[in-house]
């Protein structure tokens, strides 16, 4: 999955986003990154953490870009929670299982992934919220009759 921010957030929907992860004993690694040229790690570091990325990091965001991204386990059930002004300083992405991982191994072992992504719509006026688009569920549905 490459970098990316979550759109229309603090217009359509609230800057709160919980994600959960799902799939089958499937541990995926959940990354940020300070998006190039808004932000930067230096602003979050300390003297000591600096010493450690210097010294252990390897590997970069996959972009090209040169910043190493902060990388956490995510295990299925984990939530990670974005909130405030995450969106509009990092990126983020979810890593596949591994490198070497195809569409023919997934599908052979079984082990997939699901993120299950809780948001708050926002009030738009005149009772709309989020982004205005019709749904296509059974609810949508009811309240078009």
């Amino acid at each position: 999955c490459k970098f990316h921010t979550d759109p229309e957030h603090g217009t359509y929907w609230e800057r709160l986003t919980c994600v959960v992860s799902a799939g089958n004993d499937d541990i995926r690694k959940f990354a940020f990154r300070p998006i190039p040229n808004e932000n930067h790690w230096h602003k979050y570091e300390t003297k000591t953490t600096r010493s450690k990325i210097k010294g252990g990091a390897t590997g970069k965001s996959g972009d090209d870009d040169g910043i190493i991204p902060a990388v956490i386990p995510l295990f299925p059930g984990d939530v990670v929670k974005m909130y405030a002004e995450c969106n509009d300083l990092f990126h983020h992405a979810v890593y596949g299982s591994s490198a070497n991982d195809s569409k023919s191994d997934r599908e052979e072992t079984g082990n997939g992934r699901i993120s299950l992504v809780f948001k708050r719509a926002m009030d738009r006026g005149n009772g709309r919220k989020g982004h205005g688009r019709a749904g296509g569920g059974r609810r949508s549905h009811q309240m078009r009759r």
